[in-house]
């Protein structure tokens, strides 16, 4: 290497004007180098610099409205927080309220049921004793026709057919015979 150095410095020696011209153009090289990359660069860098700067705006007005919507949610849950025990309360109420309609509602069903199930059963009382009373009438009346038959004459029997109608029909013009009550 020192030979290379030797042999390098030699030929600056013998030929200085060359030698100077060749540094002047590699400084003119350069220097056109260096304002060229420095156009080229800076316009890059000058691109980069404002898209950066608009990023960073962008992440500050992100981060300004993730602050103001975590103020709005931790807001959001104390108002819901402060709501919760009142709409519990009015949901029970209300259910306390449709509980006391629906058993208001089943007792006056169950009310109409006894109601009608207790019609139903006079009407059948009603109707064994109007059937009990017409077949005690028929048996007593087969059972005096057969008496009578047995024990008067013809004669005894028209005699007291006659009497009966008679009364009967001295009542009816007395008024209507007062009914049995039930």
């Amino acid at each position: 290497m020192e030979e290379a150095l030797r042999a390098a410095l030699r030929q600056v020696t013998e030929r200085p004007v060359p030698f100077l011209a060749e540094v002047v153009q590699f400084l003119v090289l350069a220097g056109l180098i260096g304002l060229t990359a420095r156009r080229w660069i800076g316009k890059r860098l000058a691109g980069r610099r404002e898209r950066i700067a608009t990023e960073l705006a962008e992440a500050e007005l992100a981060e300004s409205e993730c602050v103001t919507m975590g103020d709005e949610a931790r807001a959001a849950i104390a108002s819901a927080e402060e709501e919760a025990p009142g709409i519990i309360v009015a949901a029970r109420e209300q259910a306390e309220r449709e509980r006391t309609a629906w058993i208001a509602q089943a007792e006056a069903e169950a009310d109409q049921a006894i109601r009608l199930a207790r019609e139903t059963v006079e009407r059948e009382k009603a109707k064994v004793a109007a059937e009990a009373s017409e077949r005690l009438v028929k048996l007593t009346t087969e059972t005096a026709r057969r008496y009578l038959d047995e024990f008067l004459s013809e004669g005894e029997r028209r005699s007291m057919t006659e009497k009966v109608i008679l009364d009967s029909l001295e009542e009816m013009e007395r008024g209507p015979l007062p009914r049995p009550s039930e």
